[in-house]
């Protein structure tokens, strides 16, 4: 049996002139199209780096990626379509002989060979109009943006007695954050830009690079203003890329430690700007979640059905319920990373490193372990028994507060609501991001209610 054939990926930009409302199209035969390529390579659709590469090689322009526009990033068939707002960081350069400049007076004139082009000029011509974009919209998604950060980065560098190695290189874009390379004479520095849910992300991951730093990214400078943070290279070795089953197991043991280190600063760690998930405030979160849930219907990709729909709803005052009955059992709240999985571990040399903490809070701390056990899991290795083995590891560090078999109860307990606590996150996501963004996160929020409906059928009545 032959293996399938490789997906298809098709990328489209719109290429704006660098001060007028135009945009760049390109003669096809006896029509016009956007600047675009096809490809059987994988990238991650907010890779943008390697869209400002291509755009760069292909047309000779500089560019920097605003964000994706809305599309289907897995039809059932055909190619993947995906189309990129750009800014144009490149004043003189000249359209080649097939291209020209195309504005919003010309749309109905254009005849456009590709019907997905003429949606995305649309939707271009409309947010040159600045009173009509949403006010959520990111301000890395904004023309200018770029060029502020990279002037705060030079001054950062600068002022570190350090020398710019090459240009400020774009590596991710997103709802949730934008991602920039700096490379400089003793290293790359990364910023990281975050939205204004997640403001704290800086602040909170100062505070724990000042009491864990072997295990928190090194930062350089924090900008709160503008939810910005500059972090020293931490590498790229991954923990889902390592096969030792023994790193995976430390893993969870560290998580345990800088748990139990904050199990008394959890009023400053509020204080400061950590997310208060504590079980009382989580159980007052399940129904907001559900009336966003059943106000939404069954539109969104990967939407509940209505069986599902029934149980979860009917399953509210069992939620709560179990809030009530994990708080009986005397684990206290403490630092909980809220995206806790493997992909967001790295090994430096003898000791691992925890980052992205833009969903940092204090809640249960056994709520931890269901993205690491959960997320990029084929990579676990030791098979199916790795993870009792994870579990037991992770719970041997409470037994100072309950005997063992008390607390794999509690465990057990603690997956519902770890499951709901991180539908509560993806609810906050989609409530805080514009509507072009929604389809990016809209599938999570179903998968992870899915989780909730699915223990709460195994459990039965409590």
């Amino acid at each position: 049996m032959s293996a399938p054939s490789p997906r298809t990926f098709v990328y489209a930009v719109l290429l704006p002139h660098p001060t007028e409302h135009r945009v760049l199209v390109q003669r096809d035969g006896d029509g016009w199209v956007l600047p675009h390529w096809k490809t059987t390579e994988r990238h991650f659709w907010a890779a943008a780096d390697y869209v400002n590469r291509t755009v760069r090689e292909r047309l000779g322009v500089e560019v920097t990626t605003l964000r994706c526009l809305p599309h289907d990033p897995e039809p059932a068939d055909g190619p993947i379509r995906r189309t990129y707002d750009l800014e144009n960081h490149s004043p003189h350069w000249q359209p080649p002989a097939d291209a020209r400049w195309a504005g919003l007076d010309d749309l109905d004139r254009l005849r456009l060979i590709i019907p997905e082009h003429r949606d995305a000029l649309a939707r271009g011509f409309a947010d040159a109009a600045s009173d009509t974009i949403p006010p959520q919209r990111v301000p890395w998604a904004r023309r200018g943006w770029f060029a502020e950060a990279v002037g705060w980065i030079r001054a950062q560098i600068s002022g570190l007695g350090l020398q710019p190695a090459g240009p400020v290189e774009q590596e991710r874009v997103w709802s949730i954050s934008c991602i920039l390379r700096a490379p400089t004479s003793t290293g790359d520095l990364y910023l990281k830009a975050s939205p204004g849910f997640f403001t704290a992300e800086p602040v909170i991951t100062r505070y724990l690079a000042r009491r864990f730093p072997a295990h928190i990214s090194e930062l350089v400078a924090v900008e709160e203003g503008q939810s910005w943070l500059l972090m020293r290279d931490f590498g790229r070795t991954r923990l889902d890329h390592i096969p030792e089953i023994s790193w995976w197991e430390e893993a969870v043991r560290l998580m345990a430690r800088l748990q139990l280190a904050c199990v008394d600063r959890t009023n400053e760690m509020l204080a400061v700007g950590f997310l208060d998930r504590r079980l009382p405030v989580l159980a007052g979160q399940v129904e907001p979640l559900l009336s966003y849930v059943v106000s939404t219907g069954r539109t969104a990709r990967g939407a509940l059905n209505d069986a599902e729909l029934e149980t979860l709803v009917g399953g509210a005052p069992r939620l709560r319920a179990m809030c009530a009955d994990l708080a009986a059992v005397p684990i206290p709240a403490t630092l909980e990373h809220g995206d806790y999985h493997a992909g967001n571990v790295v090994l430096q040399r003898d000791h691992l490193l925890i980052y992205d903490w833009s969903d940092g809070c204090v809640a249960h701390p056994f709520f931890a372990l269901l993205p690491f056990l959960t997320f990029r899991s084929e990579q676990l290795p030791g098979g199916p028994e790795a993870h009792a083995r994870l579990i037991r590891g992770y719970l041997e560090a409470w037994t100072d507060f309950a005997p063992m078999d008390r607390l794999q109860k509690a465990f057990e307990l603690s997956q519902t609501l770890a499951a709901l606590h991180q539908a509560v996150s993806y609810y906050r996501i989609l409530t805080g991001v514009e509507p072009d963004a929604l389809w990016e996160w809209e599938t999570d929020l179903p998968y992870f209610l899915r989780m909730v409906v699915s223990r709460l059928n195994q459990q039965g009545e409590i």
